[in-house]
């Protein structure tokens, strides 16, 4: 059976038309999200530097990832990421090797913004975590050795 059968809990007899994701929780969706992207994802690419932060305070607070792509001078680009996953699923973990290989290619700052999820937390919440990220990311780019200029 190959990782791809796997990754969607088939066991290959029924290919890719027995997946019905309408039939999924919410749970099996981030744990389908999670595994698909570990089997096509970049993996732990090396960075320059990689740390774990949070934008803002309190119950506002925002998880997010700082990536320095190896070349990135500073003043370096900024680049906020917001994973996919429909605004349900993905988080700073599954995308991680996207960031990673985003941070190295551009030469630039990748910030990956881990910003909440729904159901749990109903739109407009991952939006107003994006617009809150972007906004601080962008009149503090200096703390993160960024040009606000090239946010």
């Amino acid at each position: 059976m190959g990782r791809l059968h796997r990754a969607f809990g088939d066991d290959g007899t029924g290919g890719t038309a027995s997946f019905d994701p309408a039939r999924l929780s919410v749970a099996a969706i981030r744990a389908l999200e999670e595994a698909v992207t570990r089997v096509f994802g970049f993996g732990a690419v090396p960075v320059a530097e990689c740390r774990d932060l949070q934008i803002g305070s309190g119950p506002d607070a925002v998880p997010c990832r700082l990536y320095r792509g190896f070349g990135a001078t500073a003043p370096a680009p900024l680049v906020i990421y917001f994973h996919g996953g429909g605004f349900i699923s993905g988080s700073l973990d599954s995308h991680d090797g996207v960031a990673r290989a985003l941070a190295n290619a551009a030469r630039a700052t990748v910030l990956s913004v881990g910003y909440r999820l729904a159901p749990e937390h109903p739109y407009p919440a991952a939006l107003e975590d994006g617009l809150a990220v972007t906004l601080r990311a962008w009149h503090h780019a200096d703390h993160f050795a960024c040009d606000p200029k090239g946010v």
